[in-house]
C-alpha cells in the first residue's frame, strides 16, 4: 500500500512537471517567433545605408544619381523617386548625412504602384519589378509575406489595408550593431490581401 502511494505521488509530481514546462513553451513562443522574424535591407539591389550600391547600380558617379535628390517636403532630408521598364511601380529613396557630412546614407526605401503615386520618377530604374532581399515584391497575398518574413511585431487595419509591421529596437542586438543603428521596421500594407507598399529602414534618430 505504502509503495503504491509513493508510485501515485511520484506520477503526480512528473505530470506537475511535465504541464508546467508545456505552459512555459506556449506563453515564451511569441517572443521567440518574434525575435527571429527576418529583416528585409535591401530592394532590387539598392542597400539600406549603403549609398555604393545606388550608385554601382547606374554605373555612375555620385554626383549624377546626387542630381536627382530633392528635399522632401515634410522632412530635412533629401529623397529621390524611380520609376519601372514599364512604368508601373515606383522606388522612394530617403537618405540622412553620414558622419563625414559630405556623403549621404540610404535610411529608408520605399515601393509603391506609379497609380497611387502622385507624380511618376524623373528617372528610370532599370528593372521589370522591385524585388526586396528576400524576394518580396507587389502582389503577393498576406499569407505569401508573412510565410516568408516571419511572425510580424504588430498586425492591424489603417483604412481599407491590412498592414505588417515589423521592428527591431534591441540596440544590443547583433543586426542593429552591424548597421550601427538604433532602430529598424519594416511595413507591408495590403488592400484585398494585395501588396500594395512595402516600406522598409532605420530610426537614423
Amino acid at each position: 500500500m505504502i509503495a503504491l502511494k509513493k508510485r501515485i505521488v511520484l506520477i503526480v509530481f512528473v505530470a506537475v512537471i511535465f504541464f508546467s514546462f508545456r505552459l512555459q513553451q506556449a506563453v515564451e513562443a511569441p517572443s521567440v517567433a518574434f525575435k527571429t522574424f527576418m529583416p528585409d535591407t535591401a530592394i532590387s539591389g539598392i542597400e539600406l545605408i549603403h549609398w555604393k550600391s545606388l550608385v554601382d547600380k547606374f554605373a555612375e558617379d555620385t554626383s549624377f544619381v546626387m542630381k536627382r535628390l530633392k528635399k522632401h517636403k515634410d522632412f530635412d532630408f533629401p529623397f529621390a523617386d524611380f520609376i519601372n521598364d514599364d512604368k508601373t511601380q515606383v522606388l522612394l529613396l530617403y537618405t540622412h548625412p553620414t558622419l563625414d557630412l559630405h556623403d549621404l546614407s540610404i535610411s529608408e526605401l520605399k515601393v509603391e504602384y506609379a497609380a497611387d503615386y502622385k507624380k511618376c520618377g524623373c528617372v528610370q530604374f532599370p528593372d521589370d519589378d522591385y524585388k526586396t532581399s528576400l524576394g518580396i515584391k507587389l502582389g503577393m497575398n498576406l499569407k505569401q509575406v508573412r510565410n516568408i518574413v516571419g511572425k510580424p511585431t504588430l498586425k492591424f487595419q489603417y483604412q481599407d489595408e491590412i498592414v505588417l509591421e515589423y521592428r527591431e529596437t534591441n540596440k544590443e542586438s547583433a543586426f542593429l550593431k552591424r548597421y550601427n543603428q538604433p532602430a529598424y521596421f519594416a511595413f507591408y500594407r495590403f488592400r484585398n490581401d494585395s501588396l500594395k507598399i512595402i516600406h522598409i529602414g532605420f530610426d537614423t534618430h
